[in-house]
């Protein structure tokens, strides 16, 4: 369900404020990674599986 806007009287502005991050680095940087680990280990996957499958179709396709 979607939230309803604050109305404009229970809003402050404080002025030559910092807002505050709603992320934190560390661990966006550490999924990130995971991320990239995760998606070369599937390329080197296909990779293999392509290559099996190459020499397999080289090798048993072959005439006698």
């Amino acid at each position: 369900a979607m939230r309803r806007s604050t109305t404009a009287a229970n809003t402050r502005i404080a002025p030559e404020s910092l807002e505050a991050s709603n992320i934190q680095v560390p661990i966006e940087m550490i999924n990130m990674l995971l991320a990239v680990r995760a998606y070369a280990a599937n390329q080197t996957a296909i990779t293999t599986i392509s290559d099996t499958a190459s020499r397999l179709i080289n090798e048993v396709g072959m005439p006698l």
